[in-house]
């Protein structure tokens, strides 16, 4: 295969040479050899929340040349060339031994040397939910024991300890780091990190994290404000803003007629699309819902959704010093009971009779947790028929780990529900399905739960047909949904409240919200 060097300079303004492999050419690599994970984000999240509850540290590193550490899976070489190896070498054949940048599966061999080596060496285990987030089991000097944390993101790393420094030392010992890379974060895979103080629930004043997406979000403008110049459109000009991502409330895209984008304005509205959801995995969530649904006309967008995509740039940069706070603060809340309402607690007791083999066993594998408890707080909502045009409901989720946004999701549900009930059920099942993957996450990372998650949802008869035992079932269509949450809370995994509609902040998933809300 061919070789050539690419030359470049960084935003730094450090130059930067790398000799890159021609890998295209080769045609016979399985895809099972070039696959390669990275860490979630709400890996991340969760890693940044467990520092902060538990009074750690959090240090992060880069590696140089991650590649080129581990040996290359592919049986590949070159012709040598006079301009790097001297006339000497010329039209000799060199075999590539190392995982050379532009390699199909250089990703994966470095993926794979990395993690041998924080298993062999640095004693931490690869947490089952997530292969890239390891822990181990440590004690402090008054024979505490807790769990230290590693988060890999391909070559970033980011270490959750009393004292990580010994980690990366570690790690240094045998990988050769960027130059002052090794500090506590202040920016991570494209987030702003930043300190934050909060009041804890003793009264004294303590430090948590919070992300934000400022730096990024700041060069995205810079680059689609020279972009829209090219393809003809303009960037709005007026600076006094409405405070709504979308030009009104009451714009919807899929009654937008006006003319249909040529291949350009397709390949600019793809670009635009793909950056706003990226911002959007960097905590930027109050534009969450428009994104979702702008991200259906990927394949053939018209002018006026270019339109909208542009504008949703100028709210952020209207916009442009928002945080995520990562408060590990409990949530504790005071149910008081409606006349004669049981609790959901005892409404819970109740279910248990009618589903008896409802069951919520500990997954096999688990370590035993240690650390502070951790709250799980679910709020769901859903926009019945939102979509004129094919009449489907559109779900919205936030789940928090005590105060800490940790996942979000906006999605249009992929069946048609005739009523508002049967929208929300599925709404509320889909809520189930991502709070037990966060719940099985943190039970394979050691973390202490407290408690049934608490699902908040602001339809009162979804409410009570999923923990009151004396309502039947009237619809078939939402059958699955219907048993799946009553025995979600039967077996305690989830407790039901009702929460008015003013104040479930799912609602801003679910459909476009006026500047006052």
């Amino acid at each position: 295969i061919p070789y050539h060097m690419i030359f470049d300079v960084k935003m730094d303004l450090t130059r930067k040479a790398r000799l890159v492999a021609g890998g295209h050419r080769n045609k016979h690599v399985s895809s099972h050899v070039t696959f390669s994970t990275v860490a979630a984000r709400e890996s991340v999240h969760i890693g940044f929340k467990l520092a902060a509850l538990n009074g750690m540290d959090v240090l992060c590193g880069d590696i140089s040349n991650a590649y080129l550490n581990a040996p290359n899976r592919e049986k590949v070489h070159v012709v040598l060339g006079k301009e790097i190896f001297g006339e000497e070498f010329e039209g000799h054949k060199a075999i590539i031994v190392r995982a050379l940048y532009g390699l199909k599966s250089a990703s994966a061999a470095w993926r794979d040397h990395f993690a041998q080596f924080i298993r062999d060496d640095l004693k931490y285990s690869s947490c089952r939910a997530d292969q890239d987030m390891y822990y181990k089991l440590c004690e402090r000097t008054n024979g505490k024991k807790y769990y230290s944390y590693l988060i890999i993101y391909v070559d970033d790393i980011l270490c959750i300890d009393f004292e990580p420094r010994h980690t990366m030392n570690a790690i240094g010992e045998l990988f050769c780091r960027k130059p002052g890379s090794v500090e506590s974060p202040k920016m991570y895979l494209g987030s702003d990190v930043r300190k934050w103080e909060y009041q804890a629930s003793d009264g004294t004043i303590s430090e948590c994290y919070a992300l934000g997406a400022n730096s990024y979000v700041k060069e995205a403008i810079k680059s689609v404000k020279s972009q829209v110049i090219k393809y003809n459109f303009e960037y709005p000009k007026n600076k006094k803003y409405g405070g709504s991502p979308f030009s009104s409330s009451t714009y919807r895209p899929e009654l937008d007629d006006s003319e249909v984008c040529d291949a350009d304005q397709v390949h600019l509205y793809q670009n635009l699309i793909g950056v706003l959801r990226w911002i959007c995995e960097l905590g930027r969530i109050s534009i969450l819902y428009e994104v979702s649904i702008l991200s259906q006309y990927l394949a053939g967008p018209r002018i006026g959704h270019v339109k909208q995509a542009i504008n949703i740039f100028w709210y952020l940069e209207s916009h442009d010093r928002t945080l995520m706070v990562l408060d590990p603060t409990r949530f504790d809340i005071l149910w008081t009971p409606r006349g004669e309402e049981e609790s959901p607690e005892s409404r819970a007791k109740v279910l248990r009779e009618i589903y008896y083999d409802a069951d919520n066993p500990e997954p096999p594998g688990m370590p035993p947790p240690y650390g502070e408890p951790v709250q799980m707080n679910i709020f769901v909502d859903s926009d019945h028929a939102g979509n004129v045009m094919t009449r489907r409901s559109h779900t919205g989720i936030l789940i928090y780990l005590n105060l800490s946004p940790i996942l979000w999701y906006s999605k249009k549900q992929n069946n048609v529900e005739s009523s508002t009930f049967g929208a929300e059920f599925i709404a509320l099942k889909t809520a189930l399905d991502l709070a037990e993957g966060l719940v099985y996450k943190l039970r394979m990372l050691g973390v202490r739960l407290e408690g049934p998650g608490r699902v908040f949802c602001d339809n009162e008869a979804v409410v009570k047909s999923g923990s009151y035992p004396e309502i039947t079932l009237q619809k078939k269509t939402t059958s699955i949904a219907f048993h799946r949450v009553r025995e979600a809370v039967a077996s305690s995994k989830v407790l039901l409240y009702y929460e008015k509609s003013s104040t479930n902040i799912a609602d801003l998933f679910t459909k476009v919200l006026p500047k006052h809300k």
